[in-house]
């Protein structure tokens, strides 16, 4: 019997390195609720290296694997589940995607977690650290428009669930009154896994 693979794709910008800190930190405790988070392919914490969708300035920086490369070692991973995580994932073409969700399927049980954000949240948070880091010297008003159409959500999302059966997208609300016991810790745990942290030793 195939293993359950939880892929949580992101996105960028909806707590995602809270919740790869919190998995990679608490990699025993998930293993006794029978969830493996592997440590190959790992960058910071999260599984990059993994990834379907390679950016172009890291094409040359990182080793990247294919799924014919990591799906063996990631199967051996103790647990019946495991958990991926990467914001790269959810920017994955639709080909790159479809293909990808194809050959993980060939191994695991596969399923897909993300989290969304109001657009005009997500575009003025990742607007502000680009500002702060410096090469962002353009107007919001300039990019707003551009911004508005990368993050369509029902595009971004269709090839993960067009490949997947119905039920197996989980999408979550960035926002925290929705947000189960009012953390974003809790809202993947209970939600995904129903493993109530508050009843857990974490």
């Amino acid at each position: 019997m195939k293993k359950k693979l939880y892929l949580h794709i992101g996105m960028g910008k909806t707590g995602t390195t809270a919740l790869q800190d919190f998995f990679a930190d608490n990699r025993e405790a998930l293993v006794e609720q029978g969830i493996s988070y592997p440590e190959h392919g790992i960058m910071s914490n999260a599984h990059h290296l993994l990834s379907p969708h390679v950016p172009r300035f890291l094409e040359d920086q990182w080793q990247f694997e294919n799924v014919d490369e990591w799906a063996p070692v990631v199967a051996e991973e103790p647990g019946r589940i495991i958990l991926l995580s990467s914001e790269l994932m959810a920017w994955a073409d639709e080909a790159r995607a479809r293909k990808f969700c194809a050959q993980v399927s060939a191994w695991f049980d596969l399923y897909v977690v993300v989290y969304v954000r109001r657009q005009d949240n997500i575009i003025m948070a990742s607007y502000n650290q680009q500002i702060k880091a410096g090469p962002q010297r353009r107007r919001i008003d300039l990019i707003y428009r551009k911004q508005m159409e990368r993050f369509e959500y029902p595009r971004i999302l269709a090839p993960w669930a067009d490949s997947l059966e119905r039920g197996k997208v989980i999408v979550r609300p960035y926002e925290r009154q929705q947000f189960h016991g009012g953390d974003i810790r809790r809202d993947f745990m209970y939600p995904v896994f129903g493993v109530d942290l508050d009843e857990k030793r974490f």
